[in-house]
């Protein structure tokens, strides 16, 4: 469970210049962790 907070943490931390790239995909936040969720 360590992994998937960090993951979220690292993210978060990097969305609000992600969502200024062309073509990122648009949505909530939670829309974005889940569509970035890394595979286990």
């Amino acid at each position: 469970m360590d992994k998937n907070i960090d993951y979220k943490k690292d993210l978060t931390e990097k969305l609000k210049e992600l969502k200024k790239i062309e073509g990122f995909p648009i949505g909530t936040d939670e829309d974005i962790y889940v569509l970035s969720e890394p595979s286990y």
